[in-house]
């Protein structure tokens, strides 16, 4: 399975939970992702921490829905994920969700 999968994340000031998130992304069994963080003008180290942690990070967007859809505009993948910053992902999601996909 070479799929690209997008996960695209809003954010608006989820420091706190953001890394765990992006983590849980990282640790999945299906590696090949992109993490797309869309970001409404944060004020805290949101931002920062997605870069930090390899994502491609925008500003935009004014509530969440607007920003999937942005995010989903600048994304590469066959197939999208959203999640919201404060979810973490059991280790086999993707590769289920793909499975399902392809099947």
């Amino acid at each position: 399975m070479n799929t690209l999968v997008s996960i695209i994340i809003p954010t608006k000031n989820n420091a706190r939970t953001l890394a765990a998130c992006i983590q849980s992304i990282r640790m999945q069994t299906y590696h090949n992702t992109e993490c797309i963080i869309v970001d409404n003008f944060s004020t805290d180290q949101t931002v920062s921490i997605g870069k930090r942690m390899n994502c491609a990070v925008y500003n935009h967007g004014t509530e969440r829905c607007e920003q999937r859809n942005y995010g989903v505009s600048q994304s590469q993948g066959t197939y999208v994920i959203c999640i919201d910053a404060d979810m973490e992902l059991s280790p086999e999601v993707i590769e289920s969700c793909v499975q399902k996909m392809q099947a």
